[in-house]
């Protein structure tokens, strides 16, 4: 569940740095 959660943290770093 751990790596799931640090998935999401991820792709919302990605999502910031697109925008």
């Amino acid at each position: 569940m751990m790596k799931f959660v640090i998935i999401l943290i991820v792709l919302l770093l990605v999502s910031f740095q697109a925008y």
